[in-house]
């Protein structure tokens, strides 16, 4: 008996597994999404340090045309986006081959495919002043749709690349209150002098000059790009939009490093609005890019709100 059943499980019998997917459903009307989200797959990522093999994970969806379909085929999906993310490094062209294999799967069941896939990006930074390094990673997420159409039409085919930077930002208006007390405590404490002498004054800004410091705060940049390339420049992007705001948080620091990171931070004394218009300029000079949007958060360390700014390409001069 025991030979009898292995034999029997052992058969090419998938016609006599029932798919209950392929009744027609008591509600009929269409879906605009289907599909599975936290899929986790392996992409490859080439960096100018090395080609990384990344953990990612994607939301995988279509839309469900069809009002009378009670499911669509969900593994197909699975397995086209195991099949080419797993085996090719990520571009623009494969994750259309992606989307296009997603309707192609679907037996007429979709006009539209999705896929957001999001991965952690790690670089290595160089400290400021001495020879040390460390490894910071950046939140990427790619969006992407491509939306079927009558041969004649050709296919709509979308795709955005959002990147996430921290850095550091300390308040213009606390630093000029700050700025204006130390001054004011200065002539106070030598107050009916003529004359202070140099000596007298480092001994004062060595034991008193700190009298007030501006706050500053941990800050978010998020950048939605759209480019004009099939690959994908993370490394140069993000390149550009730390420097356009000059203090991204640092990986191994001493304390020269600290010390010039505090100059730049006092050089370069921005509000949420400064830092949105920095970012903005920077990318409106690359011609890699097509549009953007910016939003730059500052989690305030004077208020238990935050600040915000938002901008966009369209919000340039042109």
């Amino acid at each position: 008996m025991k030979v009898v059943l292995m034999t029997f499980l052992n058969q090419d019998s998938h016609s006599e597994i029932p798919d209950v997917a392929k009744n027609i459903t008591p509600i009929q009307f269409p879906l605009d999404e289907v599909g599975m989200d936290e899929v986790f797959i392996p992409v490859t990522v080439n960096t100018s340090a090395q080609s990384w093999q990344l953990g990612g994970y994607a939301k995988i969806s279509i839309d469900l045309v069809k009002a009378e379909a009670r499911g669509i085929h969900m593994s197909r999906l699975y397995l086209i986006a195991h099949e080419i993310l797993s085996e090719k490094e990520l571009s623009a062209d494969v994750i259309r081959e992606v989307l296009q294999a997603f309707v192609e799967s679907q037996d007429g069941l979709c006009h539209q495919a999705f896929l957001d896939l999001r991965f952690e990006l790690p670089l290595l930074r160089d400290a400021l002043i001495t020879d040390f390094k460390g490894w910071k990673s950046y939140p990427v997420t790619l969006s992407s749709c491509l939306k079927a159409a009558p041969s004649s039409e050709g296919q709509d085919f979308h795709l955005s690349v959002n990147l996430a930077v921290d850095y550091s930002s300390t308040c213009p208006c606390s630093a000029a209150l700050s700025r204006r007390f130390i001054r004011d405590k200065f002539l106070a404490d030598h107050q009916g002098k003529e004359q202070v002498s140099l000596d007298e004054a480092a001994q004062w800004f060595d034991e008193k000059g700190l009298a007030a410091t501006p706050h500053g705060q941990r800050s978010r940049a998020f950048v939605n790009l759209v480019l004009v390339d099939s690959l994908f420049p993370f490394e140069s992007l993000i390149g550009v939009i730390e420097g356009a705001l000059t203090t991204p948080t640092q990986t191994a620091v001493k304390r020269l490093d600290e010390q010039r990171f505090a100059v730049l931070s006092a050089q370069n004394v921005m509000f949420a609005e400064d830092a949105a218009r920095r970012v903005a300029v920077a990318l409106h000079q690359d011609a890699n890019i097509k549009d953007f949007d910016v939003s730059v958060y500052h989690y305030e360390s004077l208020h238990s709100h935050d600040a915000f700014a938002r901008t966009s390409k369209s919000s340039l001069p042109s």
